[in-house]
């Protein structure tokens, strides 16, 4: 069985976070998400995030087709259960810190492989609360 893991916030649910995580569970038999928990989130992007809770974060992943498991971790970075799952994959946006990715990448090492996806749209979360802001 080949596993797949992928990771972010995944607050505000779009079409980009569908296009990643369909193309994720293209790449082998099992995906798991590893999510960012509502602290994590709060330190990488702001007192105003995130916008859904941890948990209604994880119930909208689960209810999505290439999603089989998810995993809430409290670190910046789930380098942690990347050493624990041990994917075979590990998939990052094009628009991925390099350098974090670089340490991801050490953690699957020497199991497992980091792929990168090409994004078909240009939308993020912070692009869609931005847009939200400017319309009060």
């Amino acid at each position: 069985m080949k596993v797949v893991t992928v990771n972010g916030c995944f607050d505000l649910l779009h079409s980009g976070h569908l296009d990643l995580l369909k193309f994720a569970k293209a790449q082998g038999d099992r995906l798991i998400v590893l999510l960012n928990s509502d602290s994590s989130i709060k330190k990488l992007k702001g007192k105003d995030r995130p916008i859904f809770s941890q948990s209604d974060r994880e119930k909208m992943l689960m209810a999505i087709r290439y999603v089989d498991e998810v995993i809430v971790f409290d670190e910046n970075m789930p380098t942690k259960w990347l050493k624990i799952v041990r994917p075979n994959i590990h998939v990052k946006s094009k628009d991925a810190d390099k350098e974090k990715v670089k340490i991801e990448e050490k953690a699957i090492a020497p199991h497992g492989k980091v792929i990168w996806f090409k994004p078909k749209r240009n939308i993020s979360t912070t692009q869609i609360v931005e847009k939200i802001k400017g319309l009060k």
